[in-house]
């Protein structure tokens, strides 16, 4: 979870390890979509704040 960040290009907010990808044999694990969706709501509380998180 140490690795997951979240990439800023343009008005498009990437979240994620930038590494690992999904596939039939490596599905999303739920650890890593639950860390994925928290960082995502801080982005937006951030953006709706106008923070510079």
């Amino acid at each position: 979870s140490n690795d997951m960040r979240v990439q800023q290009i343009g008005n498009l907010y990437l979240c994620g390890d930038g590494i690992s990808e999904v596939t039939e044999e490596l599905p999303p694990l739920s650890p890593r979509v639950g860390i994925c969706a928290s960082m995502q709501a801080n982005e937006v509380l951030g953006i709706l704040l106008n923070l510079n998180i």
